[in-house]
């Protein structure tokens, strides 16, 4: 099967230098870019270019192994790593100058003792825990990290992590942040951060020195759509073809399960793409409400489950009369925003775009 009728997931490198100035002109600090997970899936090597080339020169990654990859793209970045093993990857942080973001008593034990047996002090980040109770130091870890190992650490950054800031109602947000200036005012001197996606969108009182988007950046609003006008521009277009259209009789099963029995004769399209490239299983699960994708300028349904390869569309009515094998078929982008497809598969944009295949050929524009 020839390349062209796979599915394909386009990357708009303008979209995303356009959502990073965006945020730059909301934010009177830094922005930096979260680009973990090979950059949410779109590709770490383009995406990482791409920003720096519009300016970003801080970024963030999950694991130790993923600051390693992306300092070949980007020799001279300020690279963060979230959640370091520094007790067996101290060596490998100082080798490739990464700054971990310590979140425990014994990591910065173990950081401090590799970087004074390197000759000097390391750069971190301390990551301190406000509310969502994941990695952080408690407030009395903090005292006992700066009372003992803070000459062989120099800290860059302080950092927490919002747990509801895609909820701009939620009172835990603010509380957050009270929690935060108090604990920031054990390091005065040492630039903050706060905000992710999320938290950038609830004002200057989040922002402090450092804020951290990542979804926002790849074309999704972080507070999915309860603001009256898009704030960033779509990224991410999954795509691929129609390859064969068949008449089938009413009372016949459609895909696995047969868990959609027509009523009536229909003109399906089977289009190549399933849950191994992104096309996440639920969104054709019988009991939920039909997906509709983008077949031109029109809108079909799925109809019947997804497989791991391909999917069936309805092609019958008025409008699909002309729609041959070939025809492109659009899962999510700017006319199926990120958003609504989350929301049909009883999920999160996140989770859409992480999900988007290996196998699935990304094709960058700029």
């Amino acid at each position: 099967m020839t390349n062209d009728v796979l599915p394909s997931l386009q990357v708009n490198l303008a979209a995303l230098k356009q959502n990073y100035h965006g945020l730059t002109q909301r934010c009177h600090g830094q922005v930096a870019a979260v680009v973990k997970a090979d950059a949410y899936g779109l590709g770490l090597g383009q995406v990482s270019k791409a920003l720096w080339a519009a300016g970003c020169r801080t970024f963030f990654v999950a694991y130790t192994r993923e600051g390693a990859a992306l300092r070949r793209h980007c020799p001279d970045a300020d690279i963060f790593v979230f959640a370091p093993y520094v007790e067996e990857e101290a060596a490998e942080l100082l080798r490739h100058q990464l700054k971990p973001c310590l979140y425990s008593v014994s990591g910065c034990k173990a950081f401090s003792q590799a970087s004074a047996s390197h000759g000097g002090t390391a750069s971190v980040a301390l990551h301190v825990e406000t509310g969502i109770n994941r990695l952080g130091l408690s407030e009395q870890d903090l005292h006992q990290v700066l009372e003992n190992y803070s000459e062989a650490l120099s800290v860059e950054l302080v950092m927490s992590h919002l747990a509801c800031a895609d909820d701009t109602q939620s009172e835990r947000n603010p509380m957050q942040l009270e929690r935060f200036q108090g604990i920031r005012a054990l390091l005065p001197d040492v630039p903050a951060s706060l905000a992710n996606s999320g938290g950038v969108f609830l004002g200057d009182d989040y922002h402090f020195d450092i804020v951290r988007p990542g979804i926002a950046l790849y074309g999704c609003d972080p507070h999915y759509g309860d603001v009256d006008a898009p704030r960033v521009d779509c990224v991410a277009t999954l795509s691929s073809k129609v390859v064969q259209i068949k008449s089938v009789n009413a009372g016949e099963g459609v895909g696995y399960g047969a868990s959609v029995v027509l009523d009536s004769k229909k003109r399906l399209g089977v289009v190549i793409g399933g849950y191994a490239d992104g096309v996440v299983r639920l969104l054709g699960e019988p009991d939920s409400d039909a997906f509709l994708v983008n077949v031109g300028q029109r809108k079909s349904s799925l109809v019947g489950r997804i497989s791991m390869d391909s999917c069936t569309i309805d092609l019958s009515g008025e409008g699909f009369e002309q729609v041959s094998v070939g025809q492109t078929v659009q899962f999510f982008g700017p006319d199926a925003p990120l958003e609504v497809v989350a929301r049909h598969a009883r999920t999160i944009p996140y989770e859409i775009l992480t999900h988007v295949g290996a196998r699935v050929t990304r094709e960058y524009s700029q």
